[in-house]
C-alpha cells in the first residue's frame, strides 16, 4: 500500500510505510524490541499517523509515549485467517448499508466522507475531540483497493461506520463505530461483516484488525482469533 516516493521499512520487529511530502501519513507495526534501534534513529523525524506497537516491545512503547506525538489506545491484534467462513450479519432493521464517498470511481451517491468521518469520531470516546480535517486525510490516504461504508438512517444520519483496504490476499478492517443510540443490535457486526464481504470479493482471504476491548467478541463471532495484546497509537493532527 505504498506510493513510489514513499520508504518501506522491513527490519526485525518493525515494518511498514513511511510517509512522504506528496503523501504524508504512514503505518508502522512493532512487533518485539529488536525495532527499537531503528525506531530510536527514526523517532526525531517520524510523521507516521499510525503505529501498532504488541505488548512484547515494551522499550519501543515506552520510546513513542516519551515523545509526546501520538495518542494510544490498548487494543488486541486479531487475524481472521479464512474469509470463506464470514458468517451472514444484516443490518439492525430501519437502517442501511451505504458506500462512503471517499475517492475517485466510488459511487457518488454515496455518504459524504466528513459526515462518515464526524460520525465515526463522535460514537468513540476516545477519539471525540481528535481533528476531524486530520482524520479525512487520513482516511483519503488510503489505498486506491478501499471501502468505506456507513450505516444510515431513513433521515440520512450516519448510525454506524466501517471499512476495509484489500491488498493482494491480505486485508485490514478499521473505520469500525457504532451511534451510542444504535449499541448492543448487532450493527458494528453488520458493518464489519458488509466491509470484509467486500474485501473478500476483491480477493482478500484473511484479513486482520485491531480490537478495542469493547469490539473483542463481536470480532470473535466473526471468526477472528487474538495474536497480541498491543497499543495503537494514533496522530491526526
Amino acid at each position: 500500500m505504498s506510493n513510489a516516493d514513499q520508504t518501506v521499512l522491513a527490519q526485525p520487529g518493525i515494518c511498514g510505510v513511511l510517509g512522504s511530502s506528496q503523501h504524508p501519513g504512514g503505518r508502522l507495526l512493532i512487533t518485539d524490541d529488536r525495532a527499537a534501534p531503528p525506531l530510536e534513529a527514526l523517532l526525531s523525524d517520524l510523521t507516521v499517523r499510525i503505529v501498532t506497537v504488541f505488548a512484547e516491545a515494551v522499550r519501543c512503547r515506552d520510546l513513542i509515549e516519551q515523545a509526546g506525538r501520538w495518542r494510544g489506545e490498548e487494543v488486541t491484534a486479531m487475524i481472521c485467517r479464512d474469509l470463506t467462513m464470514l458468517p451472514t450479519a444484516p443490518a439492525p432493521s430501519g437502517l442501511t448499508i451505504r458506500p462512503v464517498c471517499r475517492a475517485p470511481g466510488d459511487p457518488v451517491d454515496g455518504v459524504p466522507l466528513e459526515q462518515a468521518a464526524q460520525a465515526c469520531l463522535h460514537a468513540d470516546p476516545h477519539a471525540a475531540d481528535l481533528p476531524v480535517p486530520g482524520f479525512i486525510a487520513f482516511l483519503q490516504s488510503l489505498p486506491p483497493s478501499t471501502r468505506l461504508l456507513a450505516a444510515v438512517d431513513d433521515q440520512n444520519m450516519v448510525r454506524g461506520t466501517a471499512g476495509a483496504s484489500a491488498l493482494g490476499a491480505d486485508a485490514n478492517a478499521y473505520f469500525v463505530s457504532t451511534d451510542q443510540h444504535w449499541r448492543h443490535q448487532g450493527l458494528a457486526t453488520a458493518m464489519t461483516a458488509a466491509a470484509l464481504v467486500w474485501a473478500r470479493e476483491a480477493g482478500a482471504r484473511e484479513a486482520c484488525l485491531d480490537a478495542s476491548p469493547a469490539g473483542l467478541s463481536i470480532y470473535v463471532r466473526l471468526g477472528f482469533d487474538a495474536v497480541s495484546a498491543a497499543t495503537v497509537f494514533a496522530r491526526f493532527g
